[in-house]
């Protein structure tokens, strides 16, 4: 678990790194101390990686509607509940891009926990495909042979 803290203030990301695929939903958490009401400030998801470019952000408990980086419009998700205390960011469809190292944030309050998102593509396993490749060939062999004994052209 993956925690900082100011004062009353604390930041709870239960995992610094999320490996997903290609074309698949991330999904960013962090929980907050619930002596902050976070209703209160201008909340902000972030890419660390990228000059702290936001990537999603909520003010005063209602949800910007565009991001200002372009590679995040209607990609994302940022939600926080008052009751849980939860910020969650979810990104989807993913694509390469969007690896990278994220922040969840309050500027007023200057904490926050930075989570690292690993973005991959499906990898094929090439020895299944060479051992299916194979085994269709044999197949397809053993049924031309039996083709050419029934028809006289190979005797047993």
């Amino acid at each position: 678990m993956f925690s900082l803290s100011k004062g009353n203030y604390h930041v709870f990301c239960p995992t610094q790194q999320i490996k997903e695929q290609e074309g698949g939903v991330a999904k960013i958490q962090c929980h907050v101390d619930p002596s902050v009401n976070l209703e209160d400030y201008i909340l902000y998801c972030t890419r660390a990686d990228l000059n702290d470019e936001a990537v999603a952000s909520l003010r005063y408990g209602k949800v910007d509607a565009d991001p200002p980086m372009d590679q995040y419009r209607n990609t994302t998700t940022l939600t926080y509940d008052p009751i849980s205390r939860n910020l969650t960011l979810l990104i989807f469809p993913l694509t390469l891009f969007h690896s990278g190292q994220y922040r969840c944030l309050a500027p007023k309050l200057t904490d926050s926990g930075t989570i690292t998102l690993t973005v991959g593509t499906e990898k094929m396993n090439v020895g299944a495909i060479v051992g299916g490749v194979l085994g269709a060939l044999i197949g397809l062999g053993l049924i031309l042979i039996g083709v050419l004994v029934k028809l006289g052209i190979i005797s047993k």
